[in-house]
């Protein structure tokens, strides 16, 4: 807590009840993760009467504890958010928080923060759990040859530790979501074909700059529609068994063509020569697609290959196999 309500001269427990219920209408991670930890908080006299999710900033709410009480104004937003010169936080007409801040005395560490009546009342900071092998991925993505790049909006001191300990070589953090999308071009030039991986919240102007644009399920669903992939796996490593299983569907499909054509090219030829009936035409039809069923199981099949409990689903809109 900050100002009137680090010493106890403010009503925690009314806030944390408004805190609690305005979380409750996001569906962003870290909304939700706030919800949760709020959840034993008991209720107060506060009533949300409109609250309101600004994308790359966080939520307003304005509440009310009785008919004659007047209206408060509660704002939960990421830190530092009134760096942005035309951003939300101006918008509201807020003062910037922590004016002194220079290099000798830098800003605190947080993440989010919360103000009542344009007044910072507190900082959130929040722990990361990294899955266990999400190294595994990064790693097995250099091997491949695949550049992977850490793209974040969040406090750059806290996006450094996270790449350290992930294996990432390239990350960039602080990023708006026009930035990002900005990166994927940028990717393009210096990498070639470029695959977006998000989660669906601020991520839409990536995954539209980006070549192929794979959504992380979370709640984020409706919010991807416009992805290829939808990704609902629990190990971040089977994006590498992706790549593998499209390696072997394109194989499979070069060598496809290969066989069709000369399956054809010389069926062709014995039908010039006369030597074909329509009976024998009838039976050679069907062999033409067998043979190709085959040609594509017997570069599939391989144990590489996605297991029958697939943990990628390709969106039918966009053609996909």
């Amino acid at each position: 807590w900050t100002g009137a309500f680090a010493d106890g001269g403010g009503s925690e427990d009314v806030a944390l009840q408004a805190i609690k219920t305005l979380s409750g209408r996001s569906l962003h991670p870290v909304a939700q993760s706030l919800h949760r930890t709020l959840e034993s908080t008991p209720e107060s006299g506060w009533r949300l009467q409109n609250g309101r999710e600004v994308a790359h900033f966080g939520m307003v709410g304005r509440f009310a504890c009785g008919e004659a009480a007047p209206i408060r104004e509660l704002c939960i937003c990421r830190f530092a958010a009134w760096e942005e010169p035309d951003g939300e936080f101006r918008r509201l007409g807020y003062a910037k928080p922590f004016p002194e801040a220079t290099g000798s005395r830098p800003l605190p560490v947080a993440d989010s923060c919360i103000f009542l009546d344009g007044v910072l009342i507190a900082l959130i900071r929040f722990t990361d759990e990294i899955k266990p092998d999400v190294a595994a991925l990064v790693s097995g993505l250099e091997r491949s040859g695949v550049t992977a790049v850490l793209l974040s909006g969040d406090n750059p001191a806290k996006v450094e530790a996270f790449a350290g300990s992930c294996g990432f070589r390239h990350f960039h953090a602080g990023l708006t979501p026009e930035d990002k999308g900005s990166w994927a071009a940028e990717y393009r030039e210096r990498y070639g074909p470029c695959l977006a991986v998000g989660d669906g919240f601020n991520d839409n102007l990536l995954f539209g700059a980006s070549d192929l644009a794979m959504a992380v399920h979370g709640g984020a669903v409706d919010l991807s529609k416009g992805t290829d992939i939808l990704f609902t796996g629990p190990r971040p490593s089977d994006l590498i068994r992706l790549f593998a299983f499209a390696g072997k569907v394109k194989r499979s499909i070069g060598v496809s063509f290969w066989v069709s054509g000369l399956y054809n090219a010389a069926a062709i030829a014995v039908a010039m020569r006369g030597g074909v009936s329509p009976l024998f035409a009838a039976v050679l039809m069907p062999l033409s697609s067998l043979s190709l069923c085959l040609v594509a199981l017997w570069f599939i099949r391989a144990p590489s290959a996605a297991p029958r409990s697939t943990a990628w689903r390709f969106w039918e809109n966009r053609g996909c196999p």
